[in-house]
C-alpha cells in the first residue's frame, strides 16, 4: 500500500508538473515561454550581439525528430517523438542513470513534465549569464532598440533601478513610466527569470534585465549604459525555518516556554548589501552615471539592533559599510533610511531625522507608496544631492500640488557616519564565530 501510494503521488506530481510545462506525451516538443530580450534585436547577458547568441544556442544538442516550436528552432526539444512511448529510452535520464536503460511508464510523466524542462531551463540560464570565451570581439551595444524600449521623454532622464523584482521595486518602475516628462527610459534590473516574467505580465514592464549583482556584476553594463541615475534597492530577503515553526507549535502544546522563529538567507547580507552594492556602485562609476540613490534602512547606528540578530546576518551593519563605500566614492549620492515599510495607502508627509533619533517615537514607519514618492522626488530635486536621512511618515497628509519637495530636501542633513566603526565590530564578529567553530570541532573530535 506504501508503494501504491508513493507511486500514485509521482504519478500526480508529474502529471501537474507536465500541463504546467504545456508538455504533451504524444510527442509535440516543449517550447518555453521565451524571455522578451531573446526574441529582439537588442543584446543581452554579457552584450553580445544577438546573431552571437544564436549561434551559440545552436551548440546545443537539438533533436532532429522533434517538430519545430512555434517561435521558431532556438531551443532545442527535450527528446524524439519515439522516445516518448510506453518503455522507450530517454537519452539524457539513461545516461545519468549510467547507461541505456528501459525508463517505466510511471517515470516518464515526472521526467518530461518536471526534470527535463528544469534542466534546460538551468542550461539556458547558465549559458546567458556566462561569458562568451569563443568570441573575442569587442561587446556591442545596439542604440537603436526602440522596438522594445519605449521612450518616454527625449529630453528625460535614463534610470535604472536594481532590485525591482521586490515590492517598493515593482511599485518605483510603475510610478516612473507614468510620468509624462523628464524620464527618458526606466531599465529595472532583477535577479531572476521569474521576476522577469512578472513584471511582464503584471505591469507590462519589458525593459528587464536579469543580473546576479554579485557572482556576476558584469551583466550591470548594458543597462547601466548611458544611463544617468541609478536607484538602488537591492537587499537580503530572509526566510524562515520550517522546523522553527514545528518547534513552535510544539513548544505551545505543552505549554512550555515559547521558542523563536529561526531565519536564514538564500544569498547572505555580505553577499547582497556589501558586496552586491559594492559592484553596482563600481559599474555605476564606470558608466559615469551621475547620481546614485541608496535605499538603506533605520537603525544602523545600534550594532545590538533586532535585525543584526536575524540568521546571524548582521544586515544593518553590511548596509552601512556600503553606505561609507558610496559615500568615498565621489559619486553624487542621495541615501535615505525608511523606518518599517507597511503595504498601506500613503499620501502622508514626511518626517526626516538623523541617526535613528526617529527610532524613540511610537510610530516609526512609512508606506511604500510614500518611500517611492521620495525616491521619485529625489531623482529630480537637486537638493537632495549629498544627503543621508532617516524617514517615516507623519500623521498629517500630504498634497502632492502643494508639497514643497525642495525645502524637504534642502531641510534634511547628513548622518553621521563615525559611529559605530562598522569594520571594527564585523571583524570581532568574524573572530568570534571563529572561535565558536573551533571550539564545536573540538567537541565533536572528543566525543
Amino acid at each position: 500500500r506504501t508503494l501504491f501510494l508513493l507511486g500514485a503521488t509521482l504519478l500526480a506530481v508529474g502529471l501537474f508538473a507536465h500541463l504546467r510545462n504545456r508538455t504533451l506525451l504524444g510527442g509535440s516538443s516543449t517550447v518555453p515561454r521565451s524571455r522578451s530580450k531573446l526574441m529582439s534585436g537588442v543584446t543581452v547577458g554579457n552584450g553580445r550581439a544577438m546573431g552571437n547568441l544564436k549561434a551559440n544556442l545552436g551548440k546545443f544538442p537539438a533533436n532532429a525528430n522533434a517538430k519545430s516550436s512555434p517561435r521558431g528552432s532556438m531551443y532545442p526539444a527535450y527528446a524524439p517523438k519515439d522516445n516518448r512511448k510506453s518503455g522507450g529510452r530517454v537519452p539524457e535520464l539513461a545516461t545519468f542513470l549510467g547507461g541505456p536503460s528501459p525508463i517505466p511508464d510511471i517515470v516518464l510523466p515526472v521526467y518530461y513534465g518536471f526534470a527535463a524542462p528544469l534542466k534546460e531551463k538551468r542550461r539556458r540560464q547558465r549559458f546567458l549569464m556566462e561569458p562568451n570565451d569563443d568570441d573575442d570581439d569587442e561587446d556591442e551595444y545596439i542604440e537603436d532598440d526602440s522596438d522594445r524600449r519605449r521612450i518616454y521623454d527625449p529630453n528625460g532622464k535614463n534610470i535604472v533601478i536594481t532590485g525591482a523584482g521586490g515590492r517598493t521595486g515593482r511599485m518605483l518602475a510603475k510610478e516612473l513610466q507614468t510620468l509624462p516628462e523628464g524620464v527618458r527610459q526606466v531599465r529595472s534590473v532583477v535577479h531572476s527569470f521569474r521576476s522577469e516574467r512578472k513584471l511582464a505580465r503584471q505591469l507590462g514592464i519589458y525593459d528587464t534585465y536579469v543580473a546576479d549583482i554579485y557572482s556576476n556584476p558584469e551583466n550591470l553594463e548594458y543597462p547601466f549604459h548611458n544611463a544617468s541615475t541609478l536607484v538602488i534597492l537591492t537587499s537580503a530577503m530572509p526566510k524562515i525555518k520550517t522546523r522553527s515553526l514545528f518547534r513552535i507549535m510544539w513548544s505551545k502544546i505543552l505549554r512550555r516556554k515559547p521558542a523563536r522563529p529561526e531565519f536564514r538567507f538564500y544569498q547572505t547580507p555580505q553577499e547582497v548589501d556589501w558586496i552586491g552594492q559594492k559592484n553596482q556602485i563600481d559599474k555605476a562609476k564606470e558608466a559615469g552615471i551621475q547620481h546614485v540613490i541608496l535605499v538603506s534602512s533605520m537603525g544602523g547606528t545600534d550594532p545590538s539592533n533586532m535585525l543584526n540578530k536575524i540568521g546571524d546576518g548582521n544586515i544593518l551593519l553590511w548596509k552601512r559599510k556600503a553606505e561609507k563605500y558610496l559615500i568615498s566614492s565621489g559619486l553624487n549620492y542621495t541615501i535615505i533610511h525608511p523606518g518599517g515599510l507597511t503595504d498601506k495607502e500613503g499620501d502622508f508627509q514626511p518626517m526626516a531625522g538623523l541617526d535613528d533619533e526617529l527610532l524613540q517615537r511610537p510610530v516609526r514607519s512609512i508606506s511604500r507608496q510614500d518611500l517611492v514618492e521620495i525616491c521619485l522626488q529625489a531623482i529630480f530635486e537637486p537638493n537632495a544631492i549629498g544627503k543621508s536621512f532617516d524617514v517615516i511618515a507623519s500623521e498629517e497628509p500630504r498634497d502632492d500640488m502643494e508639497y514643497d519637495w525642495d525645502k524637504f530636501f534642502a531641510e534634511c542633513g547628513h548622518c553621521d557616519y563615525s559611529r559605530p566603526d562598522v569594520d571594527e565590530i564585523l571583524a570581532e564578529e568574524k573572530a568570534l564565530r571563529a572561535k565558536e567553530k573551533m571550539l564545536q570541532q573540538q567537541k565533536e573530535l572528543a566525543t
